[in-house]
């Protein structure tokens, strides 16, 4: 029984040292204008979804790939929008054998009427050779495939989320900032972030966005006492040269 209560009083000691260790840390840091925080790399993430209604027929790109501004990513069945552009310029056709009848023997009206049939068969085309254009789903931008929720077989429509490319140009660190220390960080303040994966490097970036307004620190942080804490979401960017930085990366941000 005294060896069980030694043992919890050492481990009260030790936790009351590490609670003042960590105090006493985070005072020095505040007390020389310097702050630091933890966080993880994100990219700039781009949803690129299917604009028509068809199956796919094939995914080009696998999570993890590297991709180029306009590479292509997921193909639709060209067939069928294919087939739906012939029957248009079909309507285009009789659209204006219809009109050259009518003018040979018909009314003001008639003629009016052919007219008309004929700009909506011009429409028609138009708006299926778009939709043709559709079947071919290209990245908007280089970076990164972060995922590809889609196989080929299935079917898109219009809204269909074909694959998720993160722009790995430019990435970001959010960053809880107490409020008590609210006042040792500005937009446009110098940073350093290192991550694991490059110990030793340190990696330039600075404030972009500071939060208008205090939340709780988000329910992933490991103790209750952090997650009850007002803080303010603080966002530090960073070019990232050769794309050493990777989303999902934990990270260890020193306002400068």
């Amino acid at each position: 029984m005294k060896k069980a209560f030694r043992l919890i009083i050492l481990v009260a000691v030790v936790a009351a040292v590490g609670g003042i260790a960590y105090y006493v840390l985070s005072q020095q840091e505040a007390q020389n204008g310097r702050l630091a925080a933890s966080g993880t790399i994100e990219a700039t993430e781009i949803e690129v979804s299917a604009q028509t209604a068809a199956r796919i027929t094939s995914v080009a790109v696998s999570e993890g790939d590297r991709v180029k501004k306009g590479q292509m990513l997921v193909r639709l069945d060209y067939a069928l929008l294919a087939d739906q552009v012939k029957q248009a310029k079909a309507g285009i056709s009789a659209a204006r054998a219809a009109l050259k009848a009518t003018r040979d023997d018909g009314t003001n009206a008639d003629i009016a009427a052919a007219k008309a049939q004929l700009r909506q068969a011009n429409v028609a085309y138009q708006m299926a050779a778009v939709q043709l254009s559709y079947a071919a789903i290209k990245s908007p931008q280089a970076g990164i495939v972060l995922s590809v929720p889609v196989s080929a077989g299935e079917n898109a429509t219009p809204g269909t989320i074909v694959a998720v490319v993160g722009d790995l140009r430019t990435v970001r660190v959010d960053v809880f900032v107490p409020e008590a220390q609210l006042g040792l960080v500005k937009i446009g303040q110098a940073a350093k972030v290192g991550v694991d994966s490059y110990p030793g490097e340190d990696f330039d970036g600075k404030v972009t966005r500071i939060a208008s307004q205090a939340e709780f620190t988000p329910g992933n942080i490991e103790t209750k006492e952090q997650r009850v804490k007002q803080v303010f979401r603080t966002t530090v960017t960073l070019v990232n040269l050769g794309q050493k930085l990777k989303p999902g990366m934990p990270a260890d941000v020193a306002f400068e």
